[in-house]
């Protein structure tokens, strides 16, 4: 076997390796971009006033959402529970998607977020981001070199 050969055999092995590390990143930043995608989903939903329960249902996390219309009825907590797991079950999540939306299209949930409930005064979003950004970079601080956002 000539040198050629051995180069050209190693750099398909070492471009091989490439490839599965490539794989293997991808699949974690999705898991990863993923969980925390539904994390922050969940906090605002749990952190959601309840009154008849419109507000709580009407939370949605998609990659590209389509036109959604707020429930009309009321949902009890059991329902709302049942509805979050079905949206996080069918969130899919792919490491060239482009934006993840957490949505709410009901006509009041801006007064909510604004503070208009004695239950959420401080409002949902705002809440679930602060408290979110404060863990990732503590989370940073454990790695060298990465600065906090």
């Amino acid at each position: 076997m000539s040198n050629f050969d051995d180069i050209s055999n190693n750099a398909a092995d070492f471009s091989r390796s490439l490839n599965e590390i490539a794989d293997y990143v991808d699949t974690s930043y999705e898991k990863i971009v993923r969980k925390v995608c539904i994390d922050i989903y969940k906090a605002i939903v749990t952190k959601t006033p309840v009154l008849t329960g419109r507000a709580k249902a009407s939370w949605g996390i998609d990659v590209n959402p389509s036109d959604y219309k707020a429930p009309d009825r009321e949902y009890s907590e059991g329902e709302i529970r049942q509805m979050v797991s079905e949206n996080v079950s069918e969130f899919k999540l792919s490491v060239h998607d482009g934006t993840v939306t957490i949505y709410n299209n009901l006509e009041y949930i801006e007064a909510l977020e604004d503070g208009h409930s004695d239950q959420a005064p401080s409002g949902m979003v705002s809440l679930s981001l602060a408290a979110f950004t404060t863990k990732f970079n503590n989370g940073l601080r454990n790695f060298r070199g990465l600065d906090p956002i």
